[in-house]
């Protein structure tokens, strides 16, 4: 932090610690410091081990549950659409040097896929859930693994824009928030679909494992 304020540059920078070394620059995008921090520690083999559940401890539990309801009820749906894909869901992959895994929601060949949910009630909280989904997606796709997936998508769940039990401020907030997330995903070449029902989602995960 000294350094930054001296020189606005870390390039001439010597670490008092051996063996720590500056590496790459590498663009990051977060409402504060503590967010963009949590990247950062995330593409760090050596500090792996803080996995990004760990991060998530002081987030709003309720639309984690929420989100983790609906993985379950896509899952649910699949044994329906199709019954061999059920074990595809709730992968869990290595993406570091530490002996962490990372759950993604569904994972099969060159495809994978997390779940996310808006909840017109907890819309904040929800968005950082989704957030969280879609960091672990760029993560498993800048990865140095040799085998991964060539197609990387964020499922998004909602309710109908036409739901008439939502206000116009409701379906406002759920367009703003869903526009925020079409960005951040397509500026990382992730795939968006927004889903009204878990068997929507279901019908839409076999499709792409067809095609």
């Amino acid at each position: 932090q000294t350094e930054l304020k001296t020189s606005s540059s870390l390039g001439k920078w010597v670490s008092p610690i051996a063996g720590v070394v500056i590496g790459d620059e590498i663009v990051a995008r977060g409402q504060n410091l503590d967010e963009i921090l949590r990247q950062a520690v995330r593409f760090s083999a050596s500090l792996s081990t803080l996995s990004l559940d760990a991060d998530r401890s002081d987030d709003d539990e309720q639309p984690r549950k929420y989100s983790e309801h609906w993985s379950r009820s896509i899952s649910a749906a699949m044994k329906q659409v199709n019954p061999q894909l059920i074990q595809s869901f709730g992968q869990k992959v290595q993406l570091g040097e530490a002996n962490v895994a990372t759950s993604f929601g569904f994972m099969y060949g060159d495809y994978s896929a997390n779940f996310g949910l808006l909840v017109p009630s907890r819309l904040a909280a929800s968005l950082n859930n989704v957030k969280a989904k879609l960091l672990d997606l760029e993560t498993f796709k800048k990865s140095a693994l040799v085998i991964k997936p060539r197609e990387f998508e964020i499922i998004i769940g909602s309710p109908s824009l036409t739901d008439p039990t939502l206000t116009d401020a409701s379906v406002k907030k759920l367009r703003d928030n869903f526009t925020l997330i079409e960005e951040i995903a397509k500026a990382e070449n992730i795939k968006l679909f927004r889903a009204e029902s878990a068997e929507e989602a279901a019908h839409h995960i076999n499709e792409k494992v067809a095609a």
